[in-house]
C-alpha cells in the first residue's frame, strides 16, 4: 500500500489524531528518510492543513506516472498530521467569530477566564522551549502554554508519534 492511515492518539474530547504515512513498500525500508508534516495546530488556521492534503493527493495520484515524485516516495517515508487540534478546528468552524486557537480542555487553573479563552497553546505546551519567549503563564492569554510541558492530550500524541518516527 502506497498510503496507511492510522490513529495515533486522542484529542481532549477524545476524537481521533490521524497520521497518514505516504511511501512506497521497499526492502530497504530502515535506510529510509522520515519526514514528519504537521498542521490544523492552531484551530484558525484554515490553509495549512488543506495544503498538507493537496500535498498528500499530489504524491498519492502522481505516483508511477512523475518520476520525482518516484524518488521521493522510494526514498522517504512521508508523515502527515493534518488535523493536530480537531475540537479547537470544530470550535473554530462552528464560532468563526472567535478566532479559536487554543485546544478546549478548560484546565483546572482557567476558572477566571471568558469561556472563549479557555485552552491550551498547542504549538507552545512542547517540551521544547516549553515556558519561554512568545509563550504566556497567563490561562486566558492565547499563548497559554499549559500547567507543564506535554500536559496536553494533542501535545503527548504528536510527541510519542515523533518519537516512534524519529528515535534511533
Amino acid at each position: 500500500e502506497l498510503v496507511i492511515v492510522d490513529s495515533i492518539g486522542s484529542s481532549y474530547l477524545g476524537k481521533d489524531i490521524h497520521a497518514m504515512k505516504i511511501t512506497t513498500q521497499s526492502s530497504n525500508k530502515n535506510d529510509k528518510g522520515k519526514v514528519l508534516i504537521t498542521s490544523g495546530v492552531h484551530a484558525r488556521e484554515y490553509a495549512p492543513p488543506e495544503l498538507v492534503m493537496r500535498y498528500a493527493t499530489k504524491l498519492a495520484e502522481s505516483y508511477d506516472i512523475d518520476a520525482e515524485i518516484n524518488w521521493i516516495l522510494e526514498h522517504t517515508e512521508i508523515h502527515l498530521v493534518f488535523y493536530v487540534n480537531p475540537d479547537g478546528r470544530d470550535v473554530a468552524e462552528k464560532n468563526p467569530e472567535l478566532y479559536w486557537r487554543k485546544n478546549v480542555n478548560p484546565g483546572s487553573k482557567q476558572d477566571g477566564c471568558s469561556k472563549n479563552s479557555r485552552g491550551v497553546d498547542i504549538n507552545r505546551n512542547f517540551d521544547f522551549m516549553w515556558s519561554e519567549k512568545g509563550a504566556s503563564n497567563n490561562p486566558c492569554d492565547e499563548t497559554y502554554y499549559g500547567t507543564s510541558a506535554g500536559s496536553e492530550a494533542e501535545t503527548q500524541a504528536i510527541a510519542a508519534y515523533a518519537n516512534l518516527l524519529f528515535s534511533k
